[in-house]
Order: C-alpha cells, then structure tokens, then sequence
C-alpha cells in the first residue's frame, strides 16, 4: 500500500546514505543536500520503491508506476545512467533545470536510475528520451538549443531595422540612376529634425523624401519623425554625400538640401 511522507533531509556525510520505503509519495517538495555541497529538489508527487544519496549524484529504484521529478536552483546539466525501459525529459529556463524520470509500462520492479549533473549551466531548452536501450545506458546527446521568445522578437526587430534601411537605400541608388532632379515640394527647414520631431515641417521633409524615392511609407506622410523617417534621411544622406548619414537631419543636411 502506498504511503505519504514529507520528507526533510539536510546531508554532509561522504558515504552513501540509502532511504528505503515500500512506495514513496511525496506530497511536498524535498530538498536533497548532497555531500558535495550540491542540492536538488525533489518535487512534488514523486514516487519511488528507494533512494541511495552517493557522494554526486543520486540513485532511484523504481517500481512500474515510479516517477521522479528533480529540479536544480543552479540549471545545473542532469545526466541519466544506468537506464533500463526508463524515459525522462529535462527543461531548462532562466530560473533552474528540472528532469522527469517515469519508467515504461514493462519495467521490471527494482529498476535502479543513477540522475547526477554537471557543474555547468544548462541553455534555456526542453529535450527528452524514451525508455530502452538498457546496458549502462551512456547519457543522450545533447540537444541544439533552441532560441528563447524574447530573443526571436529581438532578432526579428533587427532584421524589418535593417531590411527598412536597405529598402531606403536601394531606392536612393535608384533615384540617383534616374537623374531625378525635382525638388518636391520646395521645403524650407528652420530647425534641426531628430527622432521623435513632429510638425509641418517633418511633413514636408517626408513628402520631399517621397518624391526623391526615400521615404516608402505606406500609411503615407504622418508629422512624426519616427524610425522610417531616420532610415529614409540616412539613405538621402548617403546618396547626397552628407555625413554622417545617421538620419538626423540637421545643418549639414539643411544646406543640402537648399542647395539642391
């Protein structure tokens, strides 16, 4: 019959210390302090025939229906051996590692699983292997992380950044093979236009731009000096010959453009 048990240990021994039960239920998280300094928590719902706490690492005898969950605070890298028809899957994230050992439906009763980890940080990743291929069972290899949500958005903000610039660009090459000439709107700037500027005259500088084949904005003139607008200044300025072509437009680029 299974039982319930809370379990609280706190271990600086360095010989083996084995806890023996019939079935084990854990109904809260335990904290497995390892001779090595090394601590694990031993989740919630785990259950298990017995454990041995070795000096590094940690064995579980597992029944048929056994699972054990095992989280390090460190994300340290867990490392599964001596696997006999015993599946786990670990995930990584920024705050800790956590691997699941469940055995399949065949597993014989007695099955020992030896879990330890590395000294090294794990990358943010989820990676899993099923039961099977027993005789010591070497470690599976280890998976390509893949990229966190954050650091797609960031990549996928840098590349519209720099697909807006190259669009700005190509056009002002283009512009500059066609011998356009016009002057657009005739504008006259008073002051020096930055990001985040707004007015009549951040109209005009766009319609101007819009006309010179810079400026591609498809919800047309807004008065805003937005990123857009600093990619199309930076494209006018590189095909004029105004530097630095930082998008700013400021006395360099006012004299210019009168003098165009």
């Amino acid at each position: 019959m299974k039982r319930s048990i809370i379990l609280s240990l706190a271990l600086s021994l360095l010989t083996p210390i084995a806890v023996f039960a019939a079935i084990v239920t854990t109904d809260d998280g335990v904290t497995l302090a390892l001779p090595n300094g090394v601590s694990y928590i031993l989740g919630t719902n785990s259950k298990f025939t017995s454990f041995t706490i070795n000096d590094s690492s940690i064995d579980f005898v597992f029944a048929s229906d056994s699972v054990v969950y095992l989280t390090s605070g460190d994300r340290k890298i867990f490392t599964v051996s001596g696997v006999n028809n015993v599946g786990h899957s670990t995930v990584c994230n920024s705050n800790n590692s956590t691997i699941e050992i469940r055995p399949d439906a065949d597993t014989p009763d007695g099955t020992t699983v030896n879990v330890s980890a590395a000294s090294t940080g794990c990358e943010a990743v989820t990676s899993s292997s099923g039961g099977g291929g027993g005789g010591g069972g070497s470690p599976a290899p280890a998976p390509t992380p893949t990229p966190t949500l954050s650091a797609t958005q960031t990549l996928i903000a840098q590349l519209q950044s720099q697909i807006a610039t190259l669009t700005a660009q190509i056009s002002a090459l283009v512009a500059q093979r066609s011998g356009s000439s016009s002057l657009g709107t005739g504008c006259s700037f008073s002051r020096d236009l930055k990001l985040g500027s707004k007015g009549d005259d951040v109209t005009c500088l766009q319609n101007y731009l819009k006309i010179k084949g810079f400026y591609n904005y498809s919800g047309g003139s807004t008065g805003f000096f937005g990123t857009i607008t600093r990619a199309a200044v930076s494209a006018w300025q590189v095909a004029n010959g105004v530097s630095p072509a930082a998008g700013y437009f400021g006395s360099k680029s006012r004299a210019k453009h009168s003098s165009m």
